[in-house]
């Protein structure tokens, strides 16, 4: 069998593979209020998660911003008048 021939009974074989397989399959199964439930559930869980690592993240950056006022001195500050 020469390569070309062997190219195309391998094709052959996997179109017939693929067609039997979708023929096979099993109908989609119904989505449950539980599935629904379970997804909303974890999405507002995720939700808070990001939100709380958020707040986290900026009071974090607050303070390091406030302590390198502090430290830079009073002579480094603008003065308004």
């Amino acid at each position: 069998m020469g390569l070309t021939a062997g190219a195309a009974a391998y094709a052959s074989a996997v179109k017939e593979r693929r067609e039997m397989l979708q023929a096979d399959a099993a109908p989609a199964t119904a989505v449950t209020a539980e599935d629904v439930r379970d997804t909303l559930v974890g999405a507002l869980w995720l939700a808070a998660d990001t939100q709380r690592k958020l707040v986290a993240t900026t009071l974090a950056a607050g303070r390091d911003t406030a302590a390198s006022v502090e430290t830079a001195g009073a002579s480094s500050r603008p003065s308004w008048s």
